[in-house]
C-alpha cells in the first residue's frame, strides 16, 4: 500500500476510535445522571415520609 492510502486509513481508524470513545463517555454520563436522579427521587420520598418539619437546624 502506498503511504497516502495508509495515512488515510489510519486517519479513518483514529476518527472511528474517537467517535466510539465519545459515545461510551456519553452513555456513562447518562447512566451516572440516571443514578443521581433515582437517588434524589428516593431521598425526596424519604424526607416527605419523615415529615420534613422534624428536621431541625442548629
Amino acid at each position: 500500500m502506498n503511504r497516502r492510502i495508509r495515512k488515510k486509513r489510519e486517519k479513518q481508524q483514529l476518527a472511528r476510535a474517537i467517535r466510539e470513545l465519545v459515545t461510551l463517555a456519553e452513555k456513562r454520563q447518562q447512566k451516572r445522571q440516571e443514578a443521581i436522579d433515582r437517588f434524589l427521587t428516593a431521598y425526596s420520598a424519604y424526607l416527605a415520609k419523615q415529615g420534613g418539619a422534624e428536621r431541625r437546624t442548629p
